[in-house]
């Protein structure tokens, strides 16, 4: 695997000029003017959040996937960034079997630039040829579905740029851990933290499980191993779920606290919840709900990330949430977020254990002259904390 900084420099050198725009990928050298740019673009929505990477952009990156590339567009008179782009790709599952898959994120654009046509169709444009003929049958990415710019913008047909073409949501439920917490387990299930013996079993089962959602991460043996790919997670942050008559795994949870590395920072709130704030907050802990934090603060939550439970066993499930709950408080965590697919089978029972849900539009994007696979009908999962 290439580091980002060997893969902008090798790249560096390819820049490429439109007038008042110059485009080249990203090296270790960018890294302050990235992480200052991220802090200037929030994204919209009812809590407008900033998402940030300190102490090190790169950092976050790694996690994605096995290759990463940061697209900068700068402007030609003053060399600050105008907009940016990350493509990674991973092994993931497309209909049943382990393909390459690209997901494009990250796409900001500064206010002062925005609405561009010919800007943006510049960065697709380099962007595709800078991944062919390697790039993937299958790339996609996920648009917030309340940012209709966003969605009416990419999604409309526009000749030279890639098609998006709408696949499913991907649904983001936020569950307190004042709320969720300190249950009685189930006799039917023992609940213990993974350990080093479990690891060649657990890859086994998570693609077992995964197998059947589209677009799912390959967690192999070797990923899980990977200190990149797994950057602020351990073992010990893995719970499962073993059936106590047979010995069988039949649940995975973890709790993938990325702090150190990547922040959601509080920008601002729409109106309604702005009044919600003062109502809210002062009954926050009596409700055991979490408190909405002022403008500037850094959200105080962790992903609940390789969940896999088998059909059989979806009772254990509030269990395992409940497990990492408890160890999530007591690290001064105040709010999980976990990620499903539409049509996920265990997408009513997190509903049901959620304060909050944000739901994301997934895209399949294909370049002009790009033909993928069809992709077949069933559920989709995507991992939200790699994405």
């Amino acid at each position: 695997m290439q580091t980002p900084g060997a893969q902008g420099v090798e790249r560096k050198s390819s820049c490429n000029s439109m007038g008042e725009f110059t485009f080249r990928f990203a090296t270790e050298e960018d890294d302050p003017a990235l992480r200052t740019f991220l802090k200037q673009i929030p994204m919209p929505g009812r809590v407008s959040v900033t998402f940030e990477r300190e102490p090190w952009f790169f950092g976050g990156n790694q996690i994605e996937g096995d290759d990463s590339r940061t697209l900068l567009a700068e402007d030609s008179q003053t060399g600050e960034i105008a907009g940016m782009g990350t493509w990674c790709s991973l092994e993931a599952w497309v209909n049943g079997e382990k393909e390459r898959l690209g997901y494009l994120g990250q796409l900001r654009t500064a206010k002062a630039h925005r609405g561009h046509l010919s800007f943006l169709k510049k960065g697709y444009e380099l962007l595709g040829a800078s991944l062919r003929p390697s790039r993937p049958l299958t790339n996609i990415t996920t648009i917030i579905e309340d940012n209709w710019s966003a969605r009416n913008f990419l999604a409309r047909p526009k000749k030279g740029f890639p098609l998006y073409q709408e696949r499913g949501r991907l649904f983001t439920f936020v569950i307190s851990t004042r709320q969720v917490g300190g249950k009685k387990f189930s006799e039917e299930f023992e609940l213990r933290n993974a350990i080093s013996t479990d690891l060649p079993e657990m890859a086994d089962f998570l693609c077992r499980v995964y197998r059947v959602y589209q677009f799912s991460p390959v967690w192999s043996e070797i990923v899980l191993r990977n200190p990149s790919r797994t950057r602020g997670l351990s073992l010990q942050d893995f719970t499962l779920a073993i059936e106590r008559t047979t010995g069988r795994l039949v649940g995975c949870l973890a709790l993938w606290d990325q702090r150190a590395f990547k922040q959601t920072v509080v920008h601002s709130y729409s109106g309604s919840l702005r009044w919600a704030r003062r109502v809210l907050n002062p009954i926050a802990g009596w409700a055991r709900i979490p408190e909405l934090p002022p403008p500037g603060t850094v959200l105080s939550h962790a992903f609940l990330s390789h969940l896999a439970v088998e059909k059989e066993a979806q009772r254990v499930l509030p269990a395992l949430v409940s497990c990492q709950c408890d160890v999530a408080r007591k690290r001064g965590i105040d709010s999980l977020m976990i990620g499903v697919g539409e049509g996920h089978p265990l997408l009513g029972t997190l509903g049901k254990m959620s304060v909050l849900e944000y739901r994301s539009v997934v895209y399949i994007v294909k370049w002009p002259e790009e033909n993928g696979p069809a992709i077949d009908p069933g559920p989709i999962h995507l991992e939200i904390a790699i994405l």
